[in-house]
C-alpha cells in the first residue's frame, strides 16, 4: 500500500485528524504553512476559547467573543482542571454544567444588538434547553457520565458531612488518623473536581501563602523535613553547618496552585476557609466548628447556584426582549 503524508490528505481529513490533537500541538500544526493557518486557525480559535471558559478567565473569553461572536457557538474538547474530558461541547455548554453563571451572562453582554446576534442568543437558548433536558456528557479517570451541572451534593459536601461525623466521633475515640486521613484524601479530593469558578471565588489562591497556612501544622511538617534531611545528610557523614540544605515547606508550597497537575491536593492537604476569608492549608483535619461552617458555606452557595441554573430562561427572555426593540 503506497504511503500518504499529510500535507497530501484531502482538507476535510486533516481537519478530522487535527480534532485529536491536544491544544499545543493543534497550535503548532497551524503555524506550519500558510494553508494550514487558514485551515486549522478555526479550530485552534474554538480550542482556546475552551480552555479560557474553563479556567473562568472571564478577560480572555470577552475578548474574543467581541471579536466573534459566533466562537461560542462553535464545538470541541476540553479537559478541564479536574481531569474531566468533554467531547463536543460549546463553551456556553460548558459554562452552564459548571454552573458558572458569572460567565454565562457575561457571554450573553457580548452578543451584539442586531440580526447576527438575535440567531446566536436563539441557538444558545437552544443549547440551554438542551443541557436542561439532557444534560452534558463527560468522561473522568475512564468513566463516562452524564449531568446536568456539576454535583456539589456527591463531591465537595458529601466529604465534609463525612468529615463533620468523623470529628464528631474523635471526641469518644480519640483515633485522629482516621479523621486526618479523611480531610486529605476524602474532602482534598473532592476539592480537586470543583470547577474553577468556584476555586476562585471560594478557595482563591493567596498572594502571600506563609500567611495563609496553618501556623502548627506547617511548622511540623517542617520540622519533619529538617529532621529526614539531618539525618540524611549524617548516613553520608556531612556537616549540618550547611543551612541551604534544609528544605523550605512554605516556597514549595506557595509556588503551586491549588489544581496545577502536580499539587498534593487530595493527598498530602485539603483547604479550609477560615472566619474571615482566608485560605488555610490544612495537613490534619480542622476543628469539627470549622468543618461544619464551610459545609454551610458551600450548600448555600450551591443552592444559589443550582437555583440561578434554573432561572436563568428569564435572562434569555429578557435578552430576547431587548433583541426585539427597534433598532435606531
Amino acid at each position: 500500500m503506497k504511503s500518504t503524508s499529510f500535507n497530501q490528505l484531502p482538507p476535510e481529513l486533516k481537519v478530522e485528524i487535527a480534532k485529536h490533537l491536544s491544544p499545543k500541538d493543534l497550535e503548532t500544526l497551524a503555524m506550519t504553512s500558510t494553508n494550514h493557518r487558514a485551515l486549522f486557525q478555526p479550530l485552534v480559535d474554538v480550542s482556546k476559547l475552551l480552555h479560557y471558559v474553563a479556567h473562568s478567565e472571564k478577560s480572555a473569553v470577552r475578548y474574543m467573543l467581541l471579536k466573534e461572536i459566533n466562537l461560542i457557538l462553535k464545538r470541541g474538547s476540553v479537559t478541564d482542571c479536574s481531569g474531566r474530558t468533554f467531547e463536543g461541547i460549546s463553551g456556553f455548554e460548558y459554562a452552564l454544567w459548571a454552573l458558572d453563571l458569572d460567565m454565562c451572562t457575561m457571554i450573553l453582554n457580548c452578543i451584539p444588538h442586531n440580526e447576527t446576534g438575535h440567531k446566536v442568543l436563539v441557538k444558545l437558548l437552544a443549547q440551554y434547553n438542551k443541557v436542561n433536558a439532557e444534560g452534558i456528557k463527560y468522561t473522568l479517570s475512564g468513566n463516562p457520565v452524564t449531568e446536568k451541572h456539576f454535583d456539589f451534593n456527591n463531591t465537595i459536601i458529601k466529604e465534609l458531612r463525612v468529615g463533620e461525623r468523623l470529628a464528631r466521633g474523635i471526641r469518644m475515640s480519640r483515633d485522629v488518623s482516621v479523621v486526618d486521613q479523611h480531610w486529605r484524601e476524602g474532602v482534598g479530593g473532592a476539592q480537586k473536581l470543583i470547577p474553577m469558578h468556584v476555586h476562585l471565588s471560594y478557595y482563591p489562591k493567596p498572594q502571600n501563602s506563609v500567611n495563609s497556612l496553618s501556623t502548627l501544622d506547617t511548622m511540623m511538617k517542617f520540622r519533619q523535613e529538617c529532621v529526614d534531611a539531618v539525618k540524611k545528610l549524617l548516613s553520608v557523614g556531612g556537616s549540618t553547618s550547611n543551612n541551604s540544605f534544609f528544605p523550605n515547606a512554605l516556597s514549595k508550597i506557595s509556588k503551586k496552585t491549588w489544581l496545577s497537575s502536580d499539587s498534593k491536593l487530595g493527598k498530602d492537604f485539603a483547604l479550609y476557609r477560615g472566619v474571615q476569608g482566608k485560605v488555610v492549608v490544612k495537613y490534619g483535619a480542622p476543628f469539627e466548628h470549622t468543618t461544619t461552617r464551610n459545609l454551610t458555606e458551600l450548600s448555600r452557595l450551591f443552592n444559589t447556584k443550582a437555583n440561578d441554573f434554573i432561572n436563568f430562561q428569564a435572562e434569555f427572555e429578557k435578552r430576547m426582549a431587548l433583541q426585539n426593540q427597534p433598532r435606531v
